[in-house]
């Protein structure tokens, strides 16, 4: 919660199509600043917009080896960010990612590429005939994510 006491002014730079009509939002720090993948915190949007965090603790940090990451619609943002960051600094973790959604799937084509496995379901039915299994697998609690 303390994240939100501290400011930080971020630059726009692009707006890339992430896929499923999801536009990202690049920004550049004006100055830098420490953030894990998966936090967040909140923007008031423009040219130069004002950060308020990181907050949350929805990390990687004392993951298991093995995690299963569930996400709908653009709840896929924090779990695209952790498995970037897995990716990118040779963390030994096993993820299976199922994301569903009706229309497109945003980052699919990073996120089939960082995760160890992956699927792409359209329908709430098809999602759970996915994760089922995968989650049955493991005996360790699995922490998901959901889309606002």
């Amino acid at each position: 919660m303390f994240g939100l006491l501290h400011t930080h002014r971020l630059v726009l730079r692009s707006c890339p199509e992430a896929g499923g009509g999801v536009e990202s939002f690049v920004f550049t720090p004006e100055q830098p600043f420490e953030a894990k993948a998966g936090q967040h915190g909140i923007l008031q949007l423009g040219g130069t917009v004002t950060f308020r965090g990181p907050v949350s603790k929805f990390t990687l940090d004392g993951a298991a080896p093995q995690v299963v990451m569930l996400a709908q619609g653009v709840g896929i943002t924090p779990l695209r960010s952790m498995l970037a960051h897995a990716a990118l600094s040779g963390m030994t973790i096993e993820s299976s990612l199922i994301h569903v959604a009706r229309v497109g799937h945003a980052y699919r084509a990073e996120t089939e590429q960082w995760a160890t496995t992956a699927a792409y379901p359209r329908h709430a039915d098809d999602f759970r005939a996915a994760a089922r299994p995968e989650v049955a697998g493991h005996r360790s609690p699995v922490r998901a994510a959901a889309a606002p």
